[in-house]
């Protein structure tokens, strides 16, 4: 089960994700507003191009997915 308006919360805070090229990192969202996220956790796999990068959210048992914009890498 994923809640109304999950997918646009993981977008609005894509600008903070950082992660480092071809590593997958654990994004826990205990701190979302949205009490019914605060089990989630998403999987960010970073693409060969630095604005894309393919999310795959983990929820009640369910697999997700979704694509988040402009995602920064660090060094």
């Amino acid at each position: 089960y994923v809640p109304v308006g999950f997918t646009k919360k993981i977008e609005e805070l894509a600008p903070s994700f950082k992660a480092s090229r071809g590593k997958v990192m654990e994004i826990d969202l205990y701190n979302v507003s949205d009490p019914s996220a605060e089990a989630c956790k998403v999987h960010i796999i970073p693409r060969k191009s630095k604005e894309t990068a393919d999310a795959y959210k983990i929820c009640g048992g369910w697999l997700k997915f979704c694509k988040i914009n402009k995602l920064k890498y660090g060094d």
